[in-house]
C-alpha cells in the first residue's frame, strides 16, 4: 500500500477524528487483529460471531497507528476515527484508494468458475506484467476492499473476484473496484435460494456490466442462455466466449485425456492459437475462453495465454487429483451447486477408468425451494454420467439418491462418519 495520512481516512469515511492528528501517515489497513503491524490502521469490524471492537486494545500494543471503531468508547494511544458503520467505512476507503490508480482493473463474476477463471488469467498476465488479484476466493464486502488496497506504485493490472448471495452486491463492489474489463463467466442455480428465480440470478450478475456503464467491456460466455440479453443491455463493447454457439473467441478441436485438454481458439476472424491446459473438464475450456476474451479486449496476442495456462494449477479443492494404491482420488469439494456438481460428473465421465466411478456427494446448500427439484436433477445426472456406486451425505442429498437409485448403486449415509464406515 501507498502510505495515505489519516486526513485522507476522514475524507473517504466522513468519519469524526475523535484522538490523534490528522497528518499522521499509515502504511496498511488490517481488518485482523492478530495480522496487524506497526503503523497500520486497524478496522474493527463486528459480525454475528465476531466484534473487532474486543481487540483494540491489543492491536494497539501491536503498534497500530490508528483505529477505526463504531461505538461509544474512545480508544487512548492511536488516532480514532468514529463512523456509524465500520465495514462501510472499509468499502469507502478502498474505493478512495482505488481511484489513485490509474491501471486496468477486471472484474470477473459468474455462479461457477470465477475462482479459477480469475487465478488463470492472473497467471498468465504474470508472465509479463505485476498482477494483483484476490488471494483465495476473498470476494466479499470484505476480502475485495482488503485486496485493493493492497495496489502499490508497481501494480500493474488487478484482477479481482466478486462474489454475491443477494441483490446489490455486485454493484456495490464493483463500485468500489471500478474494473474497467468485467467478465460473467455463467448464471446458474447457485444462491437460487436468495433469488425468485435464474432472471433474478442473471440481473444480479449484470450488476457488474451495468455498473461500467458504456466504457466497460463485457466478456460474455454466448453458451450461456442469458448472454445475449446482457449484450444488447451493454451500450458499450461487448467480447463473447463459446464453444457451441458463434462467438468471438470460439474453441474447436477439443481432445481431452488424462494429462489435460487441448483446444484450438480462433479470434479476430482468422488467427488462432492451439493451448492446452493441464487440467480436466470442459468447463475448464470455457474458463480458458474466457481468460482469451479479456486478452483479446486488452489487445494482447493469445500466444501470451497458450504460455500461461500450460503451467496452471488448479486452486485447492478443486478436480484436486489424488493416486493412492491404484485408486485416483478426485477432489472437488471446494463447494457444491448445481453447476459445479454437474460438470464435475461429466468430468468423471470423460476420463479413463478401468475400474468403477464412484461418486460422494454431500448436500447442496442455499438452493430454497428449488432444493430438492436441483438434488434430484443430480441423481438423473449420475445415471447419465455412468456412475456405478453413489454415496450421499446428509438429508438433502438423500434425494439424489432416491433419484439414482433404479440405475446406480446407491448409499444413503447421514454423516461423513458413517460414510467413512
Amino acid at each position: 500500500m501507498i502510505p495515505i495520512s489519516i486526513d485522507e481516512i476522514l475524507i473517504a469515511t466522513g468519519g469524526e477524528l475523535v484522538c490523534g492528528d490528522k497528518g499522521q501517515v499509515i502504511s496498511g489497513v488490517s481488518t485482523d487483529s492478530r495480522q496487524i503491524l506497526p503503523a497500520q490502521l486497524f478496522i474493527a469490524l463486528k459480525g454475528e460471531n465476531f466484534d473487532g471492537h474486543g481487540f483494540i486494545g491489543q492491536v494497539i500494543d501491536a503498534g497500530a497507528m490508528g483505529v477505526i471503531f463504531s461505538d461509544e468508547f474512545i480508544p487512548n494511544g492511536v488516532c480514532a476515527i468514529r463512523v456509524k458503520d465500520t465495514l462501510v467505512a472499509l468499502g469507502q476507503i478502498a474505493a478512495y484508494y482505488r481511484n489513485k490508480f490509474n491501471i486496468p482493473i477486471i472484474g470477473i463474476t459468474g455462479s461457477n468458475g470465477k475462482t479459477t477463471t480469475k487465478e488463470m488469467l492472473g497467471d498468465v498476465l504474470s508472465k509479463q506484467w505485476r498482477v494483483l488479484r484476490n488471494k483465495k476466493n476473498f470476494n466479499n464486502a470484505i476480502g475485495l476492499p482488503l485486496t485493493l488496497l493492497d495496489l502499490d506504485a508497481s501494480t500493474q493490472f488487478c484482477v479481482v473476484e466478486i462474489g454475491m448471495n443477494h441483490s446489490g452486491e455486485i454493484a456495490y463492489l464493483a463500485d468500489i473496484a471500478r474494473p474497467m474489463i468485467g467478465v460473467i463467466t455463467n448464471v446458474s442455480e447457485s444462491h437460487i435460494g436468495h433469488f425468485e428465480d435464474k432472471e433474478a440470478i442473471a440481473r444480479a450478475k449484470f450488476e457488474l456490466i451495468e455498473t461500467m456503464g458504456k466504457e466497460g467491456i463485457a466478456v460474455l460466455n454466448a453458451d450461456d442462455p442469458f448472454a445475449a440479453r446482457m449484450a444488447q443491455q451493454h451500450k458499450g463493447q461487448v467480447i463473447t466466449f463459446g464453444i457451441d454457439n458463434k462467438a468471438d473467441v470460439f474453441a474447436t478441436d477439443i481432445r481431452e485425456n488424462d494429462a489435460g485438454v487441448s483446444f484450438v481458439v480462433h479470434w479476430n476472424g482468422s488467427k488462432t492459437q492451439e493451448i492446452f491446459i493441464p487440467i480436466s473438464g470442459r468447463h475448464n475450456v470455457y474458463n480458458s475462453l474466457a481468460v482469451c476474451g479479456v486478452l483479446v479486449a486488452l489487445g494482447i496476442d493469445l500466444n501470451l495465454a497458450a504460455r500461461g495456462l500450460s503451467e496452471f494449477n488448479l486452486p485447492g479443492y478443486r478436480m484436486e487429483m489424488i493416486e493412492s494404491h491404484g485408486i485416483r482420488i478426485i477432489n472437488d469439494a471446494y463447494n457444491a451447486n448445481p453447476g459445479s456438481m454437474k460438470a464435475a460428473l461429466l468430468t468423471l465421465k470423460g476420463l479413463a477408468c478401468s475400474g468403477c466411478r464412484i461418486v460422494v456427494m454431500g448436500d447442496m446448500l442455499e438452493l430454497g425451494k428449488w432444493s430438492r427439484n436441483l438434488h434430484e436433477e443430480m441423481g438423473q445426472c449420475a445415471c447419465d454420467t455412468g456412475v456405478d456406486i453413489l454415496v450421499t451425505v446428509g438429508q438433502k442429498a438423500a434425494f439424489v439418491a432416491a433419484e439414482a437409485q433404479d440405475k446406480v448403486k446407491t448409499f444413503v449415509c447421514q454423516d461423513h462418519v458413517e460414510a467413512l464406515a
